[in-house]
């Protein structure tokens, strides 16, 4: 059954029919890729060998070649519309889609109780 494609249904929700279409797998050449700021860099390197290890690791087998990392994240709302946000453990990964280069770029990097808040 691996070669029927279904066709999604008037009525489905938008969302729904964006994560049905879209997986993990290549597709006719355009995958996505992910950089990581130097401010980024920092917060990974405070958190730890262990933690920094799952989260490279996350985007290696989540972002790295995918054809849509929306499925992986949600998008953020509020003061931090226009970025998404992907979990890893206790961690947030604080991210910005450059749809015009295929690119993810991690912003922020932290634990949930702490990545939300504005620096003073």
């Amino acid at each position: 059954m691996s070669g029927i494609i279904v066709m999604p249904s008037a009525s489905a929700n938008a969302s729904t029919v964006e994560k049905e279409n879209f997986s993990r797998e290549r597709r006719f050449g355009v995958s996505w890729d992910y950089r990581i700021e130097n401010s980024a860099r920092k917060n990974l390197h405070a958190l730890g060998p262990s933690v920094a290890e799952k989260i490279r690791h996350y985007l290696d087998t989540r972002i790295r070649g995918c054809a849509n990392p929306r499925a992986f994240g949600k998008p953020l709302r509020h003061d931090l519309k226009g970025y998404w946000r992907y979990q890893v453990a206790d961690c947030r990964l604080i991210c910005r889609l450059e749809d015009h280069i295929l690119t993810v770029l991690v912003v922020k990097v932290g634990n949930r109780k702490n990545v939300y808040k504005k620096k003073k």
